[in-house]
């Protein structure tokens, strides 16, 4: 059943940025296997603990997500300050970020896709994981 539940996890999770994100499709494999890796590392480190199923899950929950935030926004900026990426749109260039400088425009747009994505996180996850701790035979942890 564990192994079950991983495997619908994996496919949820990238399915679900796929269908959100469909113009850029090809990063819902590299975002949802950050995601995944960081909730299995997250969730036997967890497990460890030996917390009930449902304090774990929280916990799980909040410290991949924590750690996700972190590691997603450094990378989006440094790509961005990097100046391989410009984001600009209208007649008059309205721009979230152009050669290396990110605006406050872009402050918000990056945080608005990070929420988005924290939002899949945690959706997918009680959905897959969610069930189970409520009826308590299931650890979301990696074996």
């Amino acid at each position: 059943m564990l192994l079950l539940q991983w495997l619908g996890f994996i496919l949820l999770d990238v399915a679900v940025r796929a269908i959100l994100f469909f113009p850029y499709v090809m990063f819902a494999p590299i975002i949802s296997g950050f995601h995944i890796v960081i909730f299995a590392a997250m969730s036997s480190v967890v497990k460890l603990q030996r917390y009930a199923p449902k304090k774990s899950l929280v916990r799980t929950i909040t410290v991949t997500n924590v750690t996700f935030v972190v590691i997603f926004v450094l990378l989006w900026v440094a790509t961005i300050r990097s100046g391989r990426q410009s984001a600009c749109e209208g007649y008059n260039f309205k721009c979230n970020w152009f050669e290396g400088a990110i605006t406050w425009r872009g402050v918000v747009t990056i945080a608005t896709y990070t929420l988005i994505q924290v939002a899949i996180n945690v959706v997918v996850v009680l959905l897959v994981f969610g069930r189970s701790i409520r009826r308590g035979d299931a650890e979301p942890a990696a074996h």
